[in-house]
């Protein structure tokens, strides 16, 4: 992973050697349930199928993982490499993880979309907005501490996208889970290009690895001072030829404009939601996202964090008053 022009700090230089160890959550398989009939998504609340109706395995793990590599890029963001092998392992494109990595205060872990896999180190490298106590404590965590792991979260996407042309469009560290479903579009027969915004360059994560898939539009705001969006580029692409999809994360204003794009050219959007959670696994229900037409709430954590975007409330506030801020 290249730094793309940001600057690195180490925390700490101990090597990653410890074994991980994992457990399963006692009485509960895990496996998510989707209320929508979208593609990709499952409705059946038991069975989750990949390719060749191959039964995919859904139920997540509790791991106790090892810090690898812990840095700070630029000004406020922080990389973590962790190795958790049976979560990464069982990941697939739209999942998540929950993770904590320091052992005193704040208690809950923080909801994190690895930006990449790798199986055969059983590694995921993680990017995080480092901004409240709890992402303050994991930028303060050496190399070689533990990081508890729960996961793969939420709803996979594991449908093929065989000759569908897909826009993959993201902002910030909500670029991070979009790389693993470009790579899942192109291993299946389908097309992606990706129109990625950022505050700076170092914060276009991952970008030598959305060019080496297909074609990129970059937008950095310290950039002569532009007041245009990335997905302007993606409006003019469209008047010219066919999108089948569009999928973004991390931006509010994004999110609409894919939104408007997609009811323009007759493509379905969806967005990746991000939002605070307690446990990820739906007990807690602290992460509802609000539903168009008084259609009520669906959990993010269990539900998503996928959603068509024009199931979700877009133009107040998607997710419902919280009296108290976990992150």
């Amino acid at each position: 992973m290249q730094s793309n022009g940001g600057v690195f700090r180490a925390i700490g230089n101990a090597d990653c050697e410890r074994t991980s160890r994992r457990s399963r959550a006692p009485g509960y398989d895990g496996r998510g349930f989707a209320s929508q009939c979208e593609p990709g998504l499952v409705d059946d609340p038991n069975r989750v199928f990949g390719e060749d109706s191959v039964e995919v395995d859904t139920s997540w793990r509790i791991e106790d993982g090892v810090v690898c590599e812990n840095t700070i890029v630029g000004v406020d963001i922080g990389r973590m490499l962790v190795e958790a092998p049976e979560v990464t392992r069982a990941a697939r494109p739209g999942q998540f993880a929950m993770v904590r990595s320091w052992e005193t205060e704040p208690l809950l872990p923080r909801a994190m979309a690895p930006l990449t896999y790798d199986v055969s180190s059983g590694r995921m490298e993680i990017f995080y907005k480092i901004k409240g106590p709890g992402t303050q404590a994991m930028a303060r965590t050496r190399s070689g501490a533990t990081a508890h792991v729960t996961g793969p979260l939420g709803q996979p996407i594991l449908e093929r996208f065989d000759g569908r042309n897909v826009a993959l469009i993201g902002r910030g560290v909500g670029i991070t889970p979009l790389l693993p479903l470009a790579k899942h579009i192109v291993s299946t027969g389908g097309t992606v290009r990706s129109y990625l915004s950022a505050r700076t360059q170092a914060y276009l994560f991952g970008f030598d690895e959305f060019e080496a898939l297909g074609p990129v539009h970059a937008r950095v705001d310290n950039e002569g001072g532009r007041d245009d969006l990335v997905t302007d580029a993606l409006a003019k692409y469209c008047r010219e030829h066919r999108v089948d999809a569009a999928y973004v994360c991390g931006s509010r204003r994004l999110t609409r404009a894919t939104d408007e794009l997609g009811v323009d050219h007759a493509f379905p959007g969806y967005v990746f939601l991000e939002e605070k959670m307690g446990c990820g696994i739906g007990y807690c229900k602290g992460c509802p996202v609000r539903l168009r037409n008084g259609g009520g709430y669906k959990l993010v954590c269990t539900e998503g964090p996928i959603f068509s975007t024009r199931e979700v409330e877009l133009s107040g506030p998607i997710f419902p008053p919280q009296e108290v801020g976990l992150w």
